[in-house]
């Protein structure tokens, strides 16, 4: 897949287009340290926890579907191929795609997203995978990032170090610390109110409920943005009748072909007479 914009400032800007996504990176200093294996238990001890996650992984080989009708697709000079099972679905593409459609191509439901590698990517926290406490040195630039060190012998890392450091083993602990600030993350993109039109009797709660997959952050009423013109002139809504508008309209569009899964913004135009 190619895109005019790099993958690193791809990742970075869908964090910024999609609030309340809160977005954590595995990496490490080479291979084989074993990033997906502690990956893969952070997953499923959110799982046992109630939380649905995302992950989005670094492929260091072309993904390839040798000797399958697809690759056969491929050759002919398919320039898309997506290959849809009753539970899956794969997409492959060669053409240069905008940043906003890949997000529409690829809806992420889930407000915990777990990046696997891409070391140069800014701005988010970091658990670092070290096989050995010596290739801490090649990580020096992403160290005031560092949500965690996990690595066999977290006795021998420097002791200047001030982020937490873990074994292998304190899966517990490392999660207690991803759902921490995943909740402080959404949080912040949230009123912060209390206001309780959600249903919730606190932001913090209806924050528990995104991070388990109930709700989105389009479920705020407060949060939600309604503009409505009549005759020109602006009228304005509370948070009750926001919601019961947009729960009427999401109700109707949902019945609608070519309408996404994922619904964040309708524009509606409706003129009754003619001028």
């Amino acid at each position: 897949m190619k895109f005019k914009i790099t993958l690193t400032e791809f990742l970075t800007r869908r964090e910024q287009l999609i609030p309340g996504k809160a977005i954590i990176q595995i990496i490490s200093a080479k291979k084989g340290a074993g990033k997906t294996a502690l990956g893969t238990k952070i997953v499923n001890e959110l799982k046992v926890r109630g939380f649905r996650t995302a992950i989005i992984k670094h492929a260091y080989h072309r993904i390839d579907v040798h000797g399958k009708d697809s690759e056969r697709y491929k050759k002919a000079g398919a320039e898309t191929i997506v290959l849809m099972s009753e539970d899956e679905i794969g997409f492959f593409t060669k053409r240069n795609i905008e940043v906003e459609s890949i997000i529409q191509m690829l809806p992420i439901k889930e407000n915990i997203v777990i990046v696997e590698g891409f070391k140069r990517i800014k701005g988010y926290p970091k658990i670092i995978v070290l096989e050995n406490p010596s290739e801490l040195k090649g990580l020096v630039n992403v160290m005031k990032n560092c949500m965690a060190i996990v690595c066999k012998y977290p006795c021998e890392l420097p002791e200047n170090i001030t982020c937490k450091k873990y074994t292998f083993s304190d899966i517990e602990q490392l999660v207690d610390d991803i759902v921490n600030y995943s909740i402080n993350k959404i949080l912040a993109d949230l009123p912060g109110t209390d206001c309780g039109l959600c249903g919730y009797s606190s932001c913090k709660d209806f924050t528990y409920a995104m991070l388990k997959g109930e709700k989105n952050l389009v479920d705020c009423p407060v949060k939600l943005s309604v503009d409505i013109k009549v005759n020109g002139k602006r009228i304005y809504l509370t948070p009750y009748p926001k919601r019961v508008l947009t729960s009427i309209l999401k109700g109707y569009l949902t019945t609608l072909k070519g309408v996404p899964e994922i619904i964040n913004d309708v524009d509606i135009h409706i003129r009754f007479s003619e001028k």
